[in-house]
């Protein structure tokens, strides 16, 4: 806290930097600069803190088991899976039950497509869907978690081996015992494929990556390069930004393009190094856009969280390579639970989420997870090196935000010197059509380091625009 300016009723506020990123590889009393904690909020380019959309119920799906979602490119199609049951879903949120053939397996679905049909696999028999119902693709095809789609042939991994198969060119539904390939660089399963836009097949194991490009004739692929590093988390791959994002073996998020891994998880990377390899399993990313922002969620679901639960999701901002963590809320326990989705679709103009039986759509204008609240969270670092007295804070902040009888409430409190943490101080954010900024929040004591942390829980927008504090230096 060492930039401040003088205003003429003789208060020194100081500004407490809000701009900076989340850091959370050292310990939080080691931070002098940067956030400890920024939870259901990302930091746009004006460095404001700008609070997450919530969720609102699109559509709820028999049963309570999770759904996975995907839009058929080609028809339109949106179609959720859950309990091994496959449905078409419309644009009202309306479903239909296409199963005839369930799909069967242990692990996570993944889909892809071919010009008319869907292609789902999750461990045991490959399923096809063509708009009506579901078949087992073929008696031929492998078991296999991974499928993936190229120049109209399509690839599967054969479950627990090196190899990956293919089926004939054009034809999904007939596969040939030496249409196979050995991922062979390092001696490891074939746990992941993903075929991204510039036509390249990546082939992964725990291991290693490999790239393969097409070939015309009887060999319809060959190696092009391998990466050194495996991938740990098989649902991980994604696309987005020219490159290939993924977990790999060291427990990093890189950037992976040609044969070049780029980690982008440095602020994090304490926390990700500390997941075990068999909760890396369950792990899975997917990108979204929303309001003009685009995100990657990271979930590991199997982790403990800092609030001693099951479920840590991250939220990944592309264009500035910066953090932040989702939550959903405990009502009973009054704290932070998992995020309570589990799939992400962009389908109908809409970023579409599935959850517990329920398929979610994602609200920029409403600001709880369907009737549970959702918790805005953000906790600096500790700033100060000598002893002052903090006689009051203020936070710059969007007001307004409320209806013209009811204002949502903001809190906000301070740890001195890593001790506890004060009681909350409690503000309102304003009626509608309230324009005043700056809400005081008042002092707080004498201390050499200070930590702030705000937090909110109303139905409201939230723009976090600054934060000070009137410092007065004293002497122990």
């Amino acid at each position: 806290m060492d930039q401040s300016y003088e205003r003429g009723d003789d208060m020194t506020w100081t500004p407490i930097e809000i701009g900076t990123k989340l850091f959370q590889n050292v310990e939080e009393i080691e931070l002098r600069s940067a956030f400890a904690a920024i939870e259901n909020a990302f930091i746009n380019e004006a460095g404001n803190h700008i609070r997450f959309p919530g969720l609102s119920v699109f559509a709820n799906i028999p049963g309570s088991d999770p759904v996975y979602m995907h839009q058929h490119t080609g028809t339109g199609d949106v179609y959720a899976v859950s309990g091994g049951r496959v449905y078409r879903v419309n644009r009202d949120g309306t479903f239909e039950d296409l199963t005839i053939a369930p799909l069967r397996g242990a692990f996570r679905p993944v889909f892809t497509q071919t010009i008319d049909e869907l292609i789902i696999a999750s461990g045991g028999d490959i399923i096809r869907c063509d708009g009506k119902k579901t078949q087992i693709l073929s008696k031929d095809a492998p078991e296999a978690t991974h499928v993936a789609y190229i120049d109209s042939i399509l690839l599967a991994n054969e479950k627990d081996s090196g190899r990956f198969a293919h089926a004939s060119f054009g034809d999904s539904r007939t596969w040939d015992p030496l249409d196979v390939f050995s991922a062979d660089s390092k001696p490891d399963h074939v746990t992941a494929l993903i075929v991204t836009p510039y036509r390249e097949l990546l082939v992964a194991g725990p291991s290693s990556v490999e790239q393969y490009s097409r070939l015309e004739g009887s060999t319809p692929f060959y190696r092009r390069w391998t990466v050194d590093e495996g991938i740990v988390a098989p649902y991980s791959m994604v696309f987005e930004d020219g490159a290939v994002f993924c977990v790999n073996s060291k427990a990093e998020f890189v950037r992976l393009s040609l044969q070049n891994s780029e980690p982008v998880s440095g602020d994090i990377a304490r926390v990700l190094s500390q997941i075990t390899d068999q909760e890396w399993q369950t792990a899975w990313a997917q990108r979204f856009e929303i309001n003009g922002q685009r995100f990657i969620v990271l979930q590991i679901p199997d982790a403990t969280n800092p609030y001693d639960a099951k479920g840590l999701t991250f939220l990944f901002d592309i264009r500035r390579r910066r953090w932040s963590t989702l939550y959903g809320w405990d009502r009973d326990l009054a704290l932070p639970a998992a995020y309570p989705v589990i799939s992400i679709c962009e389908a109908y103009d809409k970023v579409l989420c599935g959850g517990n039986g329920v398929i979610y759509e994602m609200t920029p204008d409403a600001f709880m997870n369907a009737s549970v609240p959702q918790r805005m969270l953000g906790r600096t670092a500790h700033y100060g090196q000598s002893p002052v007295e903090i006689t009051d804070t203020r936070m710059k902040i969007v007001r307004g935000v409320g209806t013209y009888t009811k204002e949502p409430r903001i809190r906000l409190r301070c740890k001195l010197d890593n001790h506890t943490w004060s009681n909350w101080s409690e503000r309102g954010l304003g009626l509608k059509g309230s324009r005043t900024e700056r809400i005081c929040f008042g002092g707080f004591g004498i201390g050499e380091h200070a930590q702030f942390e705000w937090e909110i829980l109303g139905d409201c927008p939230v723009t976090v625009m600054g934060l000070e504090a009137d410092l007065i230096p004293v002497e122990w």
